[in-house]
């Protein structure tokens, strides 16, 4: 006959072993945005690297509504590194496809789109890294859109 607490036991090292599985989140940060994005309104994400023998795969997820007025969201995306260099990027972030499909996943008026910025990224050296993403279309200010959060994990092997 089994005993409820090995069966209890059992249940518990399952969990415990399936909740561990996946990728290891370093970093996760939300910046929610009240509806609309201004050049005054920089989005700024700062995390640490402690490990550079490892890679990490870098996402951004992007939150609009259905009502946002482009296929893409200019950016200028400004990575700050430990020793206070500084590198710009001018990004497109593509919200829908040609035919003006949402490529995120959209329930009523949301849509959310989860953009892989990085997979397997090295970082040169240890300590804080900053990520800066500022607004960069022709428009001072972008409505519809909800947020912007940044994950980072450690890659996998």
């Amino acid at each position: 006959m089994i005993r409820w607490t090995t069966i209890f036991g059992f249940c518990i090292v399952a969990l415990v072993g399936l909740s561990s599985c996946g990728p290891e989140l370093i970093y996760e940060q939300e910046h929610p945005m009240p509806g609309q994005w201004t050049y005054a309104d920089s989005v700024v994400f700062v995390y640490d690297i402690v490990d550079t023998d490892k890679a990490y795969d870098l996402y951004l997820e992007v939150a609009h509504t259905d009502v946002f007025a482009t296929q893409n969201l200019y950016t200028r995306f400004v990575t700050t590194y430990p020793n206070g260099l500084r590198e710009s990027e001018e990004v497109s972030l593509e919200l829908s496809d040609k035919f003006g499909q949402w490529l995120g996943d959209c329930s009523g008026e949301i849509c959310v789109l989860t953009i892989p910025l990085q997979q397997g990224a090295k970082y040169p050296e240890a300590g804080q890294y900053g990520l800066t993403i500022h607004q960069f279309s022709r428009q001072d200010s972008l409505r519809a859109l909800n947020g912007m959060d940044l994950s980072i994990y450690v890659a996998s092997e």
